[in-house]
């Protein structure tokens, strides 16, 4: 079986005051609906299976920033 990492994801912004967070635009690349806040200390590992289409995609720029958050909680 295969797991993969997941972030949650929330449209209040009052979430970024919590440490390990992104703040994540909406556009039409990521196909969010709202302006989120990526909820880093919130990730967790889930199976490859529960997921049917990948729906949307961050920046490489926004993926650098939440890596360096993970890297951060686990003291890499």
């Amino acid at each position: 079986m295969i797991w993969v990492l997941i972030i949650p994801f929330t449209k209040g912004a009052s979430a970024l005051h919590f440490p390990f967070t992104v703040k994540i635009e909406k556009n039409n690349t990521n196909k969010l609906n709202y302006d989120s806040v990526a909820l880093i200390f919130q990730m967790k590992s889930v199976s490859k299976v529960r997921f049917k289409k990948k729906i949307g995609s961050i920046t490489n720029n926004k993926y650098k920033k939440i890596e360096i958050h993970i890297k951060n909680i686990f003291r890499l």
